[in-house]
């Protein structure tokens, strides 16, 4: 019988994707780095010049579980942080307690975990650990003299499987907006389809 195909009941095609997302994965022996735009290096740069913690992070992207300690040993020094820093902390232990609890047994759909952390879906199970979130988010930069808006959208697929490897899997559809200088110091805005589909491991 086949294990991935219509005439298999036994293994739906959900599980087959998520095979086959998991292969696509880059292997990191336990791994999972967290992209290096993500908001929480710049928070824990911040803690670090203040002298709340030890925090080298001129190397990106680091280990999720690498973020975690360095959380836990921040929420140590509470009583020195401001409200503000205070509130971001536990937005940051709040996004990371998937890499800091044991795994246990369960899935979530479409609500909150047991740390109150919305997702979309997640599943825990004999070692196994991994989530699926939706991903949005908006970049600018300049290229041949234009200035170039992105927006994006997609999922990304992370976890573990037991202590001895970890994958990261991101899928994105992208759209860009041009905007082009002219000489009355106007603008031409145009829309179209950029990199319809892109699939990228990290």
């Amino acid at each position: 019988m086949a294990i991935c195909g219509r005439k298999s009941s036994r293994y739906p095609l959900f599980y087959c994707m998520l095979i086959i997302i998991s292969l696509a994965g880059k292997q990191s022996f336990g791994q999972v780095n967290e992209p290096a735009n993500t908001p929480v290096y710049d928070y824990l740069y911040r803690m670090a010049q203040k002298g709340l913690i030890e925090w080298t992070d001129y190397q990106l992207p680091l280990d999720r579980t690498a973020i975690t300690s360095a959380l836990t040993e921040l929420a140590d020094s509470a009583a020195d942080l401001s409200k503000t820093e205070l509130a971001e902390l536990k937005f940051h232990l709040q996004e990371y307690s998937f890499d800091s609890k044991p795994p246990g047994e369960g899935h979530v759909l479409f609500k909150r975990d047991s740390s109150n952390r919305f997702r979309a879906a997640m599943y825990e199970k004999g070692g196994v650990k991994i989530f699926l979130d939706p991903i949005t988010g908006i970049q600018r930069f300049m290229s041949s003299g234009k200035k170039n808006t992105q927006y994006f959208s997609g999922v990304r697929v992370a976890g573990y499987f037991g202590k001895g490897w970890g994958f990261n899997f991101f899928s994105k559809m992208l759209r860009k907006k041009v905007t082009l200088s002219i000489e009355t110091g106007r603008s031409l805005l145009l829309r179209g389809l950029f990199l319809p589909y892109q699939t990228s491991g990290s």
